[in-house]
């Protein structure tokens, strides 16, 4: 007996379907929540470029760690729809909506299975993982973007746009290097067949490599550009490479702390468990069903990719952040897709499964993903941007923005916050190293009829910094006090007042 088909308008329908819950559950948190400290840098950094104060970002003193087309392409949202968060996190949010759709591109391309397709695009529709990163100012979902973009051409064997595509992943994040293996190595099992002449593919690499070689060159041009500026590369470098293996004593908690991100890959720990079985299972189901064909040497190159990368991000000192994981969850969709469809073409010839029509298991992996897809899109999982620690810091850099002009505003922990929440204000922003250095300033400067005002969050002790208020003879009155979404106070600004000569 055969298996049921969907009709062509009903597959168009069900993929439209999950394209617009996935647009959906992205959308909503868009303004949930307030700039992560590193989001508001990249934010700062592209309003600079908009506003014409420093379009090489050569003279600012914030760090400029990233590519130069990530800084422009936030720089080209706000300069859109203005200097909003909001603003900022429309490439963020594009990049996630077409990742969504270049993933269930790959999918087909690589095997040519409805089911795989369908499994692929639900878990990336609602991943509480890709969820939350979409509607960020992060780099990485711009990344995998412009990685998945490249997957897909290079398997169509066109060489020199897959050079530039991922010239352009490398332009948006350096981390791109890591997966150059991926990229090549899909490229060629898909290309490649037993008659092609070798002389042949090297012409298609070293197309790949020239046109590569020339999204690099700009990359290096700008960076010159910028006149003595720190070179972005040697600062991502400085801040993100740490140099050395873990150590024994880290293995284990590290192991510990990849896993507690990757969890958030479903939210669910039985879910979790099975999409881990479904990737155990693949090499074997490939293996004993088809050892000789090319979709099966895809999957194994997709899953030793895999592997390679989360070891090394385990066991290279590298800083466990959960953004790191995101451009495994596509991969992952990819392969448990893969898996779910072998492991059911094999019960089919075992079992009266041959009734199952091929959309089901899809449908069921959507429906398993409805809830903790709810949840992402309310902002519950602590993945992704900030979820309450800078609750508050818009009303503080409101109300800041409306003293008067050349007021001195004293901040410590909230430094690139208040780069971005007070970027059009005339206002003088200046960091403090300790308390002794606020009492030490207040005590030369303070005793004059300029306003100066202490910002600090709820992550900060004010003991000892009002005490060193104190001892310069000055006095910090709260003035504005926000909550966060508990209720629990987040931010509070201080107007600091000291007795006049």
């Amino acid at each position: 007996m055969r298996t049921r088909r969907l009709s062509l308008p009903a597959r168009l329908w069900l993929m439209t379907a999950l394209f617009l819950i996935g647009a959906a559950v992205r959308i909503a948190p868009l303004t949930d929540n307030r700039f992560h400290p590193d989001e508001a840098l990249f934010a700062t950094l592209a309003r600079l470029v908009v506003s014409g104060r420093d379009p090489l970002l050569s003279t600012t003193p914030l760090l400029v760690d990233k590519p130069p087309l990530f800084y422009y392409t936030l720089a080209g949202g706000i300069a859109l729809v203005g200097g909003s968060e909001l603003a900022a996190r429309l490439p963020g949010l594009f990049a996630g909506l077409i990742s969504l759709a270049l993933t269930a591109r790959l999918a087909w391309q690589l095997w040519r299975s409805e089911s795989t397709v369908w499994w692929a695009m639900a878990l990336m529709a609602l991943s509480p993982f890709t969820i939350l990163f979409a509607p960020t100012v992060f780099a990485d979902p711009q990344f995998v973007m412009w990685l998945l973009a490249t997957l897909v051409v290079v398997g169509a064997g066109r060489w020199g746009w897959g050079g530039v595509l991922f010239g352009l992943a490398m332009a948006t994040k350096q981390n791109a290097l890591f997966f150059a293996p991926l990229v090549l190595g899909v490229g060629l099992v898909q290309t490649i067949d037993a008659n092609i002449c070798w002389r042949r593919v090297w012409g298609w690499i070293w197309r790949f490599a020239l046109a590569f070689g020339l999204v690099l060159a700009s990359m290096l041009i700008w960076d010159v550009a910028r006149q003595g500026a720190s070179s972005f590369w040697s600062a991502g470098v400085q801040v993100n490479d740490p140099g050395r293996l873990a150590r024994s004593r880290e293995v284990w908690p590290r192991a510990v702390e990849w896993l507690g991100w990757l969890h958030y890959l479903t939210a669910l720990s039985w879910l979790n468990a099975i999409l881990a079985i479904l990737l155990m299972v693949l090499a074997p189901l490939e293996v004993a069903l088809y050892p000789r064909r090319r979709g099966a040497a895809i999957s194994l190159v997709l899953l030793a990719f895999a592997i390679g990368y989360l070891g090394l991000q385990w066991l290279v000192a590298f800083p466990v952040l959960d953004r790191y994981l995101l451009p495994l969850v596509p991969l992952i969709a990819l392969l448990s897709g893969r898996a779910a469809t072998l492991l059911r073409h094999s019960l089919l010839k075992l079992t009266i499964a041959r009734r199952s029509a091929r959309w089901a298991l899809p449908l069921l992996l959507a429906a398993m993903l409805a809830w903790p897809a709810w949840r992402a899109s309310n902002s519950t999982y602590p993945i992704g941007g900030d979820h309450g620690v800078y609750d508050g810091i818009d009303q503080a850099g409101s109300y800041l923005r409306r003293q008067p002009e050349g007021s001195v505003v004293y901040y410590h922990a909230l430094g690139w916050m208040m780069d971005y929440y007070l970027f059009d204000g005339y206002l003088y922003l200046t960091w403090f190293a300790s308390p002794a250095w606020l009492s030490e300033d207040l005590s030369v400067f303070g005793h004059t009829d300029v306003s100066r005002y202490l910002v600090l969050s709820k992550i900060e002790s004010p003991v000892e910094i009002q005490n060193a208020i104190r001892d310069a003879g000055c006095k910090a009155t709260p003035v504005i006090e926000p909550s966060d979404r508990f209720g629990a106070p987040s931010i509070v600004v201080y107007r600091l007042s000291c007795e006049l000569p």
